[in-house]
């Protein structure tokens, strides 16, 4: 169910999934009825998508249990378009739980951050737990609690609970990396020129 003043759900929700109302930039390049990849807006690498659940919940921890394979379907076929282009892959989430607990997160609705380049993103001052599973750790949460979700390039998963950290956490540490430290923000510098050649690589892609 949309709500009211969610930007994904107005742009992404499967009410109002209509692609000419949509900005160029946000054109999904992977979808199906339950979750789209899309370029993030603020594309620090060229590659760098946006996993979105179409239905409103506030984070991938809230989906319905039977959608976890679903999901990991749906990342992996991006994923493998994202390697045979830029590299290994690295996913992370800022958890909501609550609207006014965001760890982070700058939009109240669950997506995945799927960045390749196979940088290292966990912060050596933080100490996150390694789990098993997503889907395992979801079913255990506290569902009142936000958290911080990593899954690094060798796929080993990893997570922090409570986390109280500033907006776009995981981006401020990437922006370094890639010798850009002050252009985390995705709303100050957007980084079209990104987007527009990951849009020509998916026009390249053969499965």
């Amino acid at each position: 169910m949309k709500t009211s003043n969610c930007m994904f759900c107005s742009k992404f929700g499967v009410e109002y999934n209509e692609r000419q109302n949509r900005e160029w930039y946000d054109q999904p390049i992977f979808e199906n009825d339950d979750f789209l990849a899309v370029p993030a807006l603020g594309q620090l690498v060229p590659g760098y998508m946006m996993v979105v659940y179409r239905r409103h919940v506030l984070s991938m921890s809230q989906l319905p249990q039977d959608k976890f394979l679903q999901l990991w379907e749906f990342c992996d076929e991006v994923m493998k378009f994202q390697n045979q282009n830029w590299g290994k892959v690295v996913v992370f989430e800022h958890g909501i739980c609550k609207e006014d607990k965001p760890a982070g997160a700058c939009i109240n609705h669950a997506h995945w951050h799927l960045v390749p380049g196979g940088y290292e993103l966990l912060p050596q001052d933080m100490i996150f737990k390694k789990i098993v599973s997503f889907e395992d750790y979801s079913k255990e949460k506290s569902k009142h609690n936000p958290y911080l979700y990593y899954r690094d390039s060798s796929q080993n998963e990893f997570v922090l609970d409570d986390a109280e950290v500033p907006s776009q956490f995981f981006r401020r540490i990437l922006a370094p990396k890639i010798d850009k430290p002050d252009e985390w923000d995705y709303l100050v510098f957007p980084f079209l020129e990104n987007i527009r050649k990951t849009y020509e690589a998916k026009n390249r892609y053969k499965k």
